[in-house]
This record gives C-alpha cells, structure tokens and sequence, in this order.
C-alpha cells in the first residue's frame, strides 16, 4: 500500500486562474486503477509547481515519515477530474467569436440546444447563459462552432430549395507527384470552387465527386472552405494553399497545366539544348539540329564551342531515341 500524490492541469477557461488540481491518497494500491476511494485531500493552485508543493504539504499532514511518501501518478487526478465532469449535473456552456466583439454562447447539447445568443463579450457570453440557466458548466469551443455552422446551413438550405443542375461547375486541381518504394505515379484531385471575391477563391475541402449522394438534411448544405489566392492563381494558373504543417499543396486550373511542369522537369539536357519537346520523336531532333546549325556553324560565322555544343546534344537525343524504341 503507498500514498499517491496527482495533479493535472484542469484548463483555464474552465476553472479560472487556480486551473491546476491536485489530490492526495493515503494507504492505497498504486499498481491498481483509481478506486472509488475519495482522496483524503484536493484542491486548485495557479501553477503545475504549487499544486505540487501544496500536495506534498497536504500529505505531510498525514505522514511522517517522507519516505513512505513516493507514488506519483497524474492519471489518479485526470480519472478524478474525468469523475467530477460526469457528475456535474450543470448545463453545458460553449462559446466562439463570429466576429469583432461579437461572442455566440449555446447552453444545452449539440442536438438538443436549450439557448443561445450573441454578446460582446466572453465574460458577457457566460454572465447572460447564467442570468437564464443559473451555473454552468464550460465544456469549451467546440459546440458553440458546430451550432454556428449548423444554423448557416440551415439558412443556406432556406435560400437554396433545389440544387440547380444548370449552374456551372468550377473546379480546381490538387496535383503532386508521389515516389514510393514500389510505385511512382502524379495524384491529380478535383475541388470545386464555391465563390470568388476580389482577392480570394473559396474552395471546397471536400474532393469533388460528381456522382455524390444527398443525406437528406442540412448536412447536405455544410460548406467548409479554404482559401486561394486569386490574383496568383489567375496570372499562373496555380497557387499554394499554405497548410500547418511543413507541406504545402498546388493547386492548379487545370491538370494540363500541372503535366506540362512535369514534362518539362524531366525534358534531358541535351532536350533542353535542342529546344524539343519531351515527347519529341527522331524527325523533330533532326529539324531543330538543322536550324541551330546554321546559326551557330563556324562556316556560316558562328560560335564554334556553341556548334560542338548542339552537335553534342544532338548526338545524345539520338541515342536516346534509339534506346526508347
């Protein structure tokens, strides 16, 4: 039998600056999962280093010997967290910003919403839940955000009664190359544009498909975009959707677009010399030695390092041809 010292970080948005619980056990099994044994002390410190010395002082009330005090797990308090949230019987509380000094609070469940509003506020948003449901309980952001974008498609089914077959569908290509160990291929995925503004095209997260089933709700109308810049993806026919992690996606106005980059980047040098064509065959390498040729032959006034140089390259895309056939 040991005596366990816990302590876990309860979150501040719900329990204010004193968000760190700590809970002291006397004489209990450590290997064990966390029993109904209530702890023989508890409470909340500002900080991870006083909830700590708090529970070492609220053990040493009980023990004498500092010896016999040595398990340590953060589990207990988590589980016993997990136990006080279960037994709360007070109404759930979220809130999200929708704008500058604009908060939307919702107190009930996510299917089954008691009430909601918009304060100027956070502080504002708790103190007018409470003023109608009494004591609440924070459960954080995220089901103020589901209702929000619940009550837009909602609004967005209202102004769209039937989908109209006749609208025009404008996509967008996400488009890289994969090498793996065993396989090389180009990926090119279709996403449909949902509107353009003066500086930005709005794009479907999900991958557009065309023969795509209808559920029936308004989950048919919940639209979740990113954004593309539009000046950049007009001029070059493609952009970067910055992502948080290290990567980034292409996104391109067409797939051909995206294969002509590809063609070129593996075009060989002496292609490159040419002027061809990836694709070229024996008859275009022969009509574009001819025309450098004349230019660059020293009997016509030209560079002869620059005639070695197409000659070289000419004889490479010869060879080259040759081994493709």
């Amino acid at each position: 039998m040991d005596n366990v010292i816990s302590i876990k970080n309860a979150h501040k948005r719900e329990h204010g600056d004193n968000h760190w619980l700590w809970a002291v056990w006397i004489n209990v099994d450590h290997k064990g999962k966390l029993n109904d044994q209530a702890p023989v002390a508890r409470g909340f410190s500002p900080t991870k280093t006083k909830a700590r010395r708090a529970a070492w002082a609220a053990l040493r009330e009980h023990i004498a010997d500092k010896k016999d005090c040595r398990a340590y797990f953060n589990s207990w308090a988590f589980d016993l967290l997990r136990k006080d949230q279960e037994n709360d019987t007070r109404p759930s509380f979220s809130r999200c910003p929708i704008g500058k000094n604009k908060w939307l609070w919702v107190v009930g469940e996510f299917e089954a919403t008691a009430g909601s509003g918009i304060a100027e506020s956070q502080e504002a948003a708790q103190d007018a839940a409470e003023l109608q449901f009494g004591s609440v309980r924070h459960i954080g952001n995220w089901m103020a955000e589901c209702f929000r974008e619940k009550q837009i498609a909602i609004e967005r089914s209202q102004k769209t009664s039937e989908i109209n077959s006749t609208t025009k569908i404008e996509l967008v290509y996400e488009c890289h190359h994969y090498d793996g160990d065993c396989d090389a291929f180009d990926s090119i995925t279709p996403y449909r544009i949902v509107k353009r503004t003066k500086t930005r095209i709005y794009v479907d997260r999900e991958e557009y498909r065309e023969q795509s089933q209808a559920k029936g709700d308004w989950t048919d109308y919940l639209q979740r975009t990113f954004v593309l810049d539009r000046a950049e993806f007009e001029t070059t026919g493609k952009t970067r959707r910055r992502s948080r992690s290290w990567s980034s996606d292409t996104f391109y106005a067409t797939p051909d677009i995206y294969l002509a980059e590809r063609r070129s980047a593996a075009r060989p040098e002496c292609f490159v010399v040419l002027g061809v064509e990836f694709d070229a065959n024996e008859a275009d390498v022969k009509q574009a030695f001819k025309r450098l040729a004349k230019k660059s032959h020293p009997d016509a006034g030209g560079d002869p390092e620059q005639f070695k140089a197409v000659y070289a390259a000419y004889e490479r895309a010869m060879e080259l041809l040759a081994s493709r056939i």
